[in-house]
């Protein structure tokens, strides 16, 4: 909760686990259609409002609850516990996947890194990384989507513009916490490019389509 905090408060609200309400439609339209779409226009309540005490490791809200969704952070912050487990046991050689995320310990015997082949949104492999001890993260539609209408609905809803996310390109970010990377992957899928304008400085991001790289974190950092 105190990662989703600060990854709300620096990609300008765009990561906002109170969409719950969202995602909750999403997933029971998916596969039924019988059931209603997801509102476009559905009101985001504002993460803001839930107070967390790092103390108590308690949860409260300034007014009324709602339904939080934590699933753009949750796999990340599991790596990120198994990854310190292992350390802690004195393993530092490992790769860790689950989903769209991967955690790198350091490398295999006679190799400077993991390498790691990356998909475009027709899931056929376009480009690769070489990872060590860092994490990568994926996020996109090509798995998570329904179509309604002959129109594409993706899993991940915008809280500012009021729909779901039109981006069609695969975000890619990596950077040394999975729960991070994890995070700002899907504030990338949602926003697009218009995100590097306020990249943080200690991450790498990319969009990938099926011709390569259509731009990444790199370009603003010249």
């Amino acid at each position: 909760m105190a990662i989703a905090r600060t990854v709300y408060r620096d990609s300008g609200k765009i990561f906002n686990p109170a969409v719950a309400a969202w995602t909750s439609k999403w997933k029971e339209s998916r596969g039924d259609l019988s059931k209603p779409l997801p509102a476009h226009q559905l009101e985001c309540p504002d993460f803001g409002e839930v107070l967390l005490n790092e103390q108590t490791m308690q949860l409260s809200f300034k007014n009324k609850a709602f339904a939080l969704d934590l699933g753009g952070i949750a796999k990340g912050f599991i790596l990120d516990e198994l990854a310190s487990q292992l350390k802690a046991s004195g393993c530092r050689v490992f790769l860790l996947a689950l989903g769209g995320e991967i955690c790198a310990g350091q490398a295999p015997p006679g190799a400077d890194s993991w390498p790691v082949k990356l998909e475009g949104p027709s899931r056929k492999v376009v480009a690769s990384l070489k990872l060590c001890n860092e994490a990568l993260s994926a996020s996109g539609s090509s798995y998570q989507f329904l179509w309604r209408d002959g129109e594409r609905i993706s899993h991940l809803y915008h809280p500012l513009n009021k729909q779901s996310s039109i981006q069609s390109d695969i975000a890619y970010t990596r950077a040394k916490s999975s729960a991070i990377a994890d995070a700002w992957a899907t504030v990338l899928q949602i926003e697009g490019k218009a995100i590097f304008l306020k990249w943080p400085q200690e991450l790498w991001g990319g969009l990938l389509n099926d011709e390569g790289w259509v731009m990444t974190s790199d370009v603003n950092k010249k």
